[in-house]
Order: structure tokens, then C-alpha cells, then sequence
């Protein structure tokens, strides 16, 4: 599954659609339809966090979570 979604080719609009569709709750920004379900975009996202970036995953998962603590810990 990997590989396939490496192998994906892209254009950038297409690629901003789809990151969109994610922020967007699933609803695709130029449709207005909802194409993901609520379970579908937290289990991608959870894996784009968890291993998207590879080799940095871990570092950028740890500077996240301590630039959120600190946010809260600061309101």
C-alpha cells in the first residue's frame, strides 16, 4: 500500500483538494460534498502524523505535542 500511494502522481491542485478535503472535515472544498468519513480522516491523519515523514516522524510529533502543552499550560 505503501508504494502505491508513493507512486501517486499529482498535480498541485489536486493535492491541495485533497489536503483540504482532510481540514475540511471531509467535505471536498470544491463540490461541497462529504466524500470521508469522520473515522476515515482520523485514521489517516493519525498515520500521516505517525509515519508521513518518514525518518523525522518522531522528532515532529514531539515538537508538536510540546509546542501544544505549552500552549495550554500558557492559557
Amino acid at each position: 500500500m505503501l508504494s502505491q500511494f508513493c507512486s501517486m502522481e499529482l498535480d498541485t491542485e489536486a493535492l491541495a483538494v485533497m489536503g483540504a478535503t482532510f481540514a475540511n472535515g471531509g467535505i471536498c472544498p470544491t463540490t461541497w460534498e462529504k466524500v470521508l468519513s469522520p473515522r476515515s480522516i482520523r485514521d489517516v491523519l493519525s498515520l500521516m502524523y505517525s509515519c508521513g515523514m518518514y525518518n523525522y516522524s518522531g522528532q515532529f510529533a514531539f515538537q508538536v505535542v510540546k509546542l501544544q502543552s505549552f500552549e495550554i499550560k500558557k492559557n
